[in-house]
């Protein structure tokens, strides 16, 4: 009884560890869609983060710009001796003259009252700079994009020539068991089991050369998304069809890639520029009211320490600017021409590559179509060939290339079927269509 109890415990305690280690495979391979990938791997990229580095620093570097405006306050002092000092023509009573050996402590209190816009157009410059440097991360980090698209599809790929070449491998077992089955009754060859041998070793041969192109794209795809223990979802093929019919040839437009955002970043900050040099060529007025202590003070004639204060206003106008203005203008307009000629550079670049993969994607389709009547074929010619080679009429040499020529053609349907969603979802990658 004691035993049967144990034997009990045993059983049960293995089917709950089993259980729980299927529950646990399960969970770790999450299916991952190419749109999922792509969020993960730019939300995991380092370069993600600067994003909020760049807006802290914007945010310090308004701070300090917004300390313009509240009062300054300086503390100055000087202790200098002269070898010459101002005298009166005449003698007074009691006048010692004015000291040679002189000190002055001096603390100025001046508050901003206009600065010609200064801080203003500092302001829309930081502004602008940040929203270009933003705008580069975002363009980096959607270069991120079509690494995952590759990785990704290298690996489905890789995993449907597995799977064609485990299809390929049990028709071979089998025909290798109907050829030995045959030997044994003394109606076949063994030079036809071993040929049949041969080419199930290259076909594992194959396999593992497949199986080290999966390793390879998988393992990139989970360094670029932070992730490990995934299963790959393979886009829906007739969807894809129906958007590339439907929408992405009738789309050309390249305004909704982040690098459009980019270039017009890059002209508004050539404006902010521009305003800034405007902003210096205007008057800079400040109240202040400045005290101290020293000796001489105000009255320079009294060789005595004492207190004093002057308050007043202060005005600069530098007119320098206004003579280089014309220039600086050019230059602005200049650069504004640089930024768009390497728009209409990138546009014309986008235009090259999305007619070059349309072009593809529409020449895959009928590839597609019309190799699927020749795998049709190719089963009717590979069905006739066994039962030939069945009835001794055909070679084993011949059935063997039937079957070769049926995997070749289904290996290149993959190829062809994998490469198709891959230029679809290039496409949508160029226009931005996600």
């Amino acid at each position: 009884m004691r035993v049967l109890t144990l034997l009990f415990v045993f059983i049960v305690s293995t089917f709950l560890n089993a259980s729980k280690l299927e529950k646990n495979l399960s969970a770790s391979q999450n299916s991952l869609s190419l749109e999922e990938a792509i969020a993960k791997a730019r939300k995991h990229y380092p370069l993600a983060k600067n994003e909020q580095i760049l807006d802290e620093a914007l945010s310090l570097k308004l701070e300090k710009l917004y300390m313009s405006y509240i009062p300054h306050l300086k503390l100055s002092g000087t202790m200098s001796y002269q070898n010459e000092v101002p005298s009166l023509p005449i003698s007074l009573p009691n006048y010692k003259g004015v000291p040679k050996d002189q000190y002055q402590a001096n603390i100025e209190l001046s508050q901003v009252l206009l600065d010609g816009g200064n801080i203003w157009a500092n302001k829309a410059i930081d502004k602008a700079s940040n929203a270009v440097q933003k705008a580069s991360v975002q363009n980096e980090l959607y270069k991120v994009q079509e690494a995952v698209i590759n990785a990704y599809f290298n690996a489905l790929l890789a995993q449907k020539q597995i799977l064609q070449n485990e299809i390929h491998l049990k028709e071979l077992e089998k025909n290798l068991q109907d050829k030995k089955s045959k030997l044994a009754n003394g109606v076949a060859l063994q030079s036809d089991i071993d040929k049949i041998q041969i080419e199930i070793l290259n076909t594992l041969k194959a396999k593992e050369q497949i199986a080290t192109l999966e390793k390879s794209a998988l393992t990139s795809l989970a360094l670029l998304i932070g992730e490990q223990g995934f299963s790959l979802t393979e886009p829906n093929l007739a969807q894809n069809l129906a958007l590339l019919e439907q929408k992405l040839v009738k789309q050309n437009s390249f305004e909704n890639r982040p690098e459009m955002k980019y270039f017009t970043l890059k002209q508004e900050e050539a404006s902010a520029k521009q305003k800034l040099e405007y902003a210096k060529s205007l008057p800079y007025l400040e109240a202040y009211i400045r005290g101290g202590y020293g000796n001489p003070s105000l009255n320079f004639l009294k060789d005595e320490f004492n207190t004093y204060y002057v308050a007043g206003l202060r005005l600069n106008w530098e007119f320098s600017n206004l003579y280089s203005s014309k220039q600086q203008n050019e230059l602005v307009r200049k650069e504004k021409l640089l930024i768009s000629s390497q728009k209409d550079e990138f546009n014309l670049k986008l235009k090259i590559d999305y007619e070059q993969g349309l072009q593809n994607a529409l020449s895959l389709k009928e590839q597609i179509a019309q190799n699927q009547k020749i795998i049709t074929l190719q089963k009717q010619i590979l069905k006739t060939s066994k039962s030939q080679n069945n009835n001794g009429t055909l070679s084993t040499n011949d059935l063997i290339s039937d079957i070769n020529k049926l995997n070749s053609l289904n290996l290149e349907k993959n190829y062809q079927e994998i490469e198709l969603l891959m230029q679809i979802h290039k496409l949508k990658q160029i226009l931005n269509s996600w």
